[in-house]
């Protein structure tokens, strides 16, 4: 899998070559010690978790493991999809920088 990563302001940005979810590694969090309150779904296709080092990750619900955390049900009005070799980005906001790895 290949990723590039640059994170300009607030905004990270990556180009990957997989197409069914993206780890933004310049992303990386502790996981909270409270368990999750969002599950896995029937009708839900994507989802933006915490993989269990940590890192920001949208993944396809096939791609889901039980050590994920999730963060929350991504939906769409059109249809989510990952495309190699094309460029993705996700717009962050912290309110406290201190949980930042």
């Amino acid at each position: 899998m290949k990723l590039v990563f640059e994170i300009r302001g607030d905004k990270c940005i990556a180009m990957q070559s997989n197409t069914n979810k993206i780890r933004y590694l310049k992303l990386k969090f502790s996981i909270p010690k409270t368990k999750s309150t969002v599950k896995k779904m029937k009708g839900v296709e994507w989802y933006l978790c915490l993989e269990k080092d940590g890192v920001l990750t949208f993944k396809h619900k096939k791609l889901v493991n039980p050590s994920d955390y999730l963060i929350t049900e991504m939906k769409s009005e059109t249809e989510f999809s990952l495309t190699s070799n094309e460029i993705t980005s996700v717009n962050a906001c912290y309110n406290n920088l201190n949980p930042v790895i």
